[in-house]
């Protein structure tokens, strides 16, 4: 796993100009939902083994990739670290957010405005973390 994070650090598997927003938080599942509709298609994007969250409510477009924890300050513990998490780097509006989590996978689908993809139905997956 740290061979593949290290080719990954740097570089964003996931850019888009659509605006996302927190759509879901399931705690007991350390599961985050960060979603754009836009008509009948969501394009959903779901972090895994969430442990800590530095983020606004909102994008008005996003860049997502691997950032080197040890390049970045932030006030998560050694215990949270040493459990093969990812710190996930979020750059919107050209600033910098943070996110310590398992893994992050996108997703498009046509789910219902309030329907939400922690609970099963996901669709089609378009990028991830570990692709």
């Amino acid at each position: 796993m740290a061979n593949l994070l290290s080719k990954l650090i740097g570089g964003s598997f996931f850019k888009s100009k659509k605006n996302f927003t927190i759509f879901d938080f399931q705690k007991e599942e350390e599961q985050l939902l960060l979603r754009s509709q836009d008509g009948n298609k969501n394009v959903d994007i779901i972090f895994q083994g969430v442990q800590q969250i530095q983020l606004p409510v909102s994008f008005s477009g996003l860049s997502i990739r691997i950032a080197d924890a040890n390049k970045v300050k932030l006030p998560y513990t050694q215990n949270e670290r040493s459990y093969n998490n990812i710190l996930f780097e979020i750059i919107s509006s050209g600033e910098k957010f943070y996110l310590l989590a398992k893994f992050c996978k996108i997703y498009e689908n046509d789910l219902p405005f309030n329907e939400s993809s922690l609970n099963g139905a996901r669709g089609k997956e378009i990028a991830g973390s570990d692709n």
